[in-house]
């Protein structure tokens, strides 16, 4: 990601990095030693792990919506510009663009809406995984702040686009 803002935004954006990429490594990490521990336990100790796959599912959770969460701070997700690639007009593109990154705002923020609304609704429900009897809310937190994040780096990105469209620059 360009730093084109002010020096607060720079140590803002640079906290951030490093907090996602200290989770998305975390986890990452985490996941392989489960999977590998719970291999040994099951063929070198002949013994299984009693529900262990709860406790993956919640940092898989973490793994996913992190990185999800990262791939739009970068924006550097897939799209499916096929639009654009059949218009010629460099102006229209622009717009184009500026189209797509307004949908792509308002979809996420519909989906964080949501993603809290899950998350309260799971407070309120008090379900628990059925081996350790983990609050289920532990796996969803992942997701709605997830969500929260591409909202936010969306709308970032989406300001970014305007700043650009208003100054004549490429997207």
């Amino acid at each position: 990601m360009k730093q084109e803002n002010l020096p607060a935004m720079h140590m803002i954006q640079a906290v951030f990095n490093r907090l996602i990429r200290g989770i998305l490594l975390l986890s990452t990490i985490l996941i392989v030693g489960i999977i590998i521990f719970s291999v040994l336990m099951r063929y070198v100790v002949m013994s299984d792990l009693y529900a262990i796959e709860e406790f993956l599912a919640i940092v898989a959770m973490w793994l996913y919506f992190i990185s999800a969460s990262y791939v739009s701070y970068e924006n550097n997700h897939l799209r499916a510009d096929i639009i654009v690639s059949y218009v010629k007009n460099k102006t229209a593109k622009r717009k184009i663009s500026l189209i797509t990154g307004g949908l792509a705002m308002a979809i996420t923020f519909i989906l964080a809406i949501w993603s809290v609304d899950f998350a309260r609704w799971s407070i309120i429900a008090g379900g628990t995984t059925p081996g350790w009897k983990i609050p289920l809310i532990v796996s969803q937190i992942p997701l709605t702040i997830g969500f929260i994040l591409i909202f936010l780096f969306t709308t970032y990105n989406f300001i970014k686009k305007i700043i650009r469209f208003r100054k004549g620059g490429e997207d």
